[in-house]
C-alpha cells in the first residue's frame, strides 16, 4: 500500500506534467533548482517537502525532494521535469550530482540562488560538515 508521501509525490508529478513538459524537453533531464533546502534526515526532508508544496502551490512553483533510503530512480525522474526548489539530504544531493543518470542531472551552479540549512546544528553534529561544505562550493 502506498503511504501519504508517495501519494502526494505522484499527485505532484501529475500536476507538473502539463506545466513542466516543456521544461523537461528544454532541459533534457537537467535539474537546475533556484533554491536548495538541506536537512539532516529523510524524515525532516519529507516534512519540509510537504509544507513547501503547500506554500509554493499558489505561486505555481514546483518543489522536488531527494533523500537516501528510497528509490533514486523515481526521485531523479521527477526532478528531470524541472523543479524550482529542491528539498534534500546532503548525501543524496551529492550522489545525484556526482553520478548523473539517464534520468536526471542535478546542476546547482548556474541557477541556485538560495540555500537553506535547516537544522544546521544537527547537520554538523551528525557529521555532514564535509558534504555541506562540498554542496556549498558547487
Amino acid at each position: 500500500s502506498k503511504n501519504a508521501v508517495s501519494l502526494r509525490f505522484e499527485k505532484n508529478v501529475k500536476k507538473m506534467k502539463g506545466k513542466s513538459l516543456m521544461r523537461m524537453f528544454e532541459g533534457g533531464g537537467l535539474c537546475r533548482p533556484q533554491g536548495l533546502i538541506v536537512l539532516p534526515t529523510r524524515e525532516l526532508a519529507i516534512q519540509v517537502y510537504e509544507v513547501a508544496q503547500k506554500l509554493f502551490e499558489p505561486f505555481e512553483k514546483i518543489v522536488g525532494i531527494l533523500f537516501g533510503g528510497s528509490g533514486l530512480r523515481r526521485q531523479a525522474t521527477s526532478l528531470s521535469m524541472g523543479v524550482d526548489a529542491l528539498v534534500t539530504t546532503p548525501g543524496r544531493a551529492l550522489d545525484v550530482i556526482k553520478n548523473a543518470t539517464a534520468w536526471c542531472t542535478l546542476d546547482l551552479a548556474p541557477a541556485c540562488s538560495y540555500v537553506v540549512l535547516d537544522e544546521a546544528d544537527r547537520l554538523l553534529s551528525m557529521g555532514f560538515q564535509e558534504e555541506v561544505t562540498e554542496l556549498l562550493s558547487l
